[in-house]
């Protein structure tokens, strides 16, 4: 992000102090000027303005907790709150500074609605993760296929589909399931790059070409976080089929198959 002079940074503190106003306005349904929060919200995205993007987080990060709370999946996924407001962010950050650029948004409520987007498909990401669309595929395949053809998108706010017999009995149990594979996972990473593409990929569902971009100083290009991805899954996958400690893991995860 760029670093702001000072008087972008006193224009900054202005806005956000504008905007924190204008939010009991919004929350009220009431006819408010949104130009701050408009600008404020531009200045982080669009221009990568840090002291802008603190200031949205701090003002908006109530919200947001309060709609992951009342989404009915998130107590099913067993993580805190915080743990998806701040995926919520993330996916705000990287999607919807490409929405805004291209001007997607016209008012604070686009803004909002799309991170109120995020919120859902972060909690809703997990719930898939649970259910094995992620971690799941590496007892099968030893490997994941490649999904750079198209980068990925936020997914549209949809009912997430689930097994009419399921409990939440199961639903806990699976859980429980993937977190003792991902933290298996995270034994067999060798270095901080490793773990860099493990969370980027498995947590945040990033596509090679994505992470690069994150991390542009860490790697060579896209090919080399493929490599790197390829070989974390069949180092695990070697693991679960060849280490008697955690063949029962395997087992269980071919159960749910």
């Amino acid at each position: 992000m760029d670093a702001a002079g000072p008087e972008q940074a006193d224009k900054v503190r202005e806005l956000a102090e504008s905007c924190s106003r204008q939010l009991s306005s919004f929350r009220n349904n009431q006819l408010s000027n949104d130009l701050p929060c408009v600008e404020l919200l531009r200045l982080a995205l669009v221009e990568h303005n840090q002291q802008a993007w603190e200031a949205i987080y701090n003002i908006y990060y109530p919200l947001v907790m309060r709609w992951v709370c009342v989404h009915p999946g998130f107590r099913i996924t067993g993580e805190d709150a915080d743990y998806f407001a701040n995926q919520a962010f993330s996916r705000f950050w990287w999607y919807g500074a490409r929405r805004a650029r291209a001007g997607c948004f016209g008012k604070v409520a686009d803004y909002l609605q799309y991170l109120k987007r995020c919120v859902g498909s972060a909690i809703e990401d997990e719930l898939r993760w649970i259910r094995k669309d992620a971690l799941g595929g590496i007892h099968r395949t030893g490997d994941f296929g490649e999904s750079d053809d198209a980068e990925k998108a936020v997914p549209d706010e949809t009912v997430l589909a689930t097994n009419e017999h399921s409990t939440l009995e199961s639903d806990m149990a699976t859980n429980m399931l993937f977190k003792e594979l991902w933290e298996l996972l995270y034994q067999s990473l060798s270095n901080e790059v490793e773990r860099i593409v493990a969370e980027c990929t498995w947590q945040h569902d990033l596509a090679p070409r994505q992470i690069y971009r994150l991390y542009p100083d860490r790697f060579a290009d896209e090919s080399e976080v493929s490599q790197i991805r390829r070989n974390i899954v069949r180092r695990l996958s070697r693991r679960l089929m060849n280490d008697t400690g955690v063949k029962p893991l395997r087992q269980e995860l071919e159960n749910l198959s």
